[in-house]
This record gives C-alpha cells, structure tokens and sequence, in this order.
C-alpha cells in the first residue's frame, strides 16, 4: 500500500496521481500544508497549519490504523492537489473506518474529492471495514449534498460539537456510509 501509486481521473479528464504516505514520505502533505492559511482550512479537522500538530497525526502512519492517500498534480511539478485520510476504528469499533478529505482551492469542483471519497471507500471494503463515518460542519450544505450522492446517510446532527481554532462551537453533522459486508459475516442483530 504504502508508496504504491494510484491514478484517478478529474471530470474536465485530466488524471492525479495518488500517492499513499507513509512516515518515510509526508512531504506531499507537508507541501500542501504551506500553501494553506486557516480562511482555506475553514473547520477542517486536521489543522495543516500546525506543522507540530500535523507531523505528531502523521506518526500514527502506519501504526494504528491511519491511511493518507494524496493527490498529486504532474502537470504542476507534482504539487499536492489534496488528499483523504482513513482513520480505522479500534476495538468495539473495529469495523468503522472515520474518513476526511481536503482538496485545496484550486483544485475544487474538478471531482478530486469525490474520486478520492470513491477509492478510500473501496480500500476500506477491502481492508474489511463494514461503515465509513464522516463528520461534517453542518454549514457545509454542498458537502453533506456530495457525501450523499457517494452514498452518505445523515445520522445525527450534534448542536455545538466541536470548537474551531477561533474557539466557536459549531454544529457537525454525521454521516455514515454502508460498505458491501460479504455474505459470510453475520450481523449481530435484525429488525
């Protein structure tokens, strides 16, 4: 997995390569991190502004269940375009993989972020992961419409949340994503 390149195709037909980072190679990431300023990060979770904060996330790669994929542009030298995070749940929640995307401003609305969405999905289907959850800024009406349209189902809307970096408490929205679960796992319960 890790350094294992991917390709994915942007809607106006131009292709990114995908890199999977590991803790030898975050510079793609860290690259993305100086052209962002916190206007751009808006309630990102993972502030890329922090480079202490984000080089102590980073350590998790490859231990503990965090997978980064990045998205990079070779028409551009190879700058970061975005990239999509898949944290695995542990124990109880073994089964749960909680995912988060940025895609730099520059490169919005080319379909990056649902293509990024669409294979982290499938590596976590792969990795036999049954859920993926997303939280999201319950202002962001245009990304709970593309989550849902990956096939992301409200499940809760949580009244001040979390607190952005200014320290006001925002509303989140939860979303959860069914993955195929194979015919040989059982469910735990039925209605």
């Amino acid at each position: 997995m890790a350094g294992q390149a991917v390709k994915l195709m942007l809607n106006n037909g131009d292709q990114v390569d995908c890199l999977w980072l590991d803790r030898q190679n975050t510079a793609p990431l860290l690259e993305l991190a100086g052209r962002v300023d916190s206007r751009t990060l808006g309630r990102h979770r993972q502030d890329l502004t922090d480079r202490a904060a984000l080089e102590h996330w980073l350590e998790g790669l490859g231990q503990g269940g965090l997978s980064v994929l990045a998205a990079l542009d070779s028409q551009a030298g190879g700058r970061t375009a975005g990239y999509i995070y898949l944290q695995k749940g542990q124990k109880s929640s073994a089964h749960i993989g909680e995912v988060e995307a940025f895609i730099h401003p520059d490169y919005r609305d080319l379909g990056l972020g649902s293509a990024l969405l669409r294979f982290m999905a499938e590596y976590a289907e792969g990795q036999g992961l049954m859920f993926l959850k997303v939280d999201l800024p319950a202002e962001r009406r245009d990304l709970v419409t593309a989550y849902k349209r990956l096939g992301f189902q409200i499940k809760a809307i949580l009244e001040d949340y979390r607190v952005d970096r200014s320290g006001q408490p925002y509303d989140v929205i939860i979303m959860i994503k069914r993955l195929a679960v194979s015919g040989n796992r059982e469910l735990l319960y039925s209605y």
